[in-house]
């Protein structure tokens, strides 16, 4: 039996993000630092931080490229 690796995330599409953090989250997969998204959206770079762990929470990730990737997965599959 295989046992799941540290990097797996769900398959599941229906993670409830808020508004500001898809903002975030795309922001993000576009290359943009946390310093950067502070500055576009006017919020503080702790605010930032406090939304990436969010984020990280929430889909089950561990790394920012992790975050991207899994971040990328979402467009995707809405889209569709």
């Amino acid at each position: 039996m295989d046992s799941p690796s540290r990097g797996r995330v769900s398959a599941s599409v229906d993670v409830p993000l808020t508004n500001r953090e898809r903002q975030i989250l795309r922001l993000l997969g576009e290359g943009n630092t946390s310093k950067d998204i502070a500055t576009t959206l006017n919020i503080s770079v702790t605010t930032i931080g406090s939304h990436r762990r969010s984020l990280c929470r929430k889909l089950n990730v561990h790394s920012t490229a992790e975050l991207v990737y899994r971040g990328t997965q979402l467009v995707r599959v809405a889209s569709v």
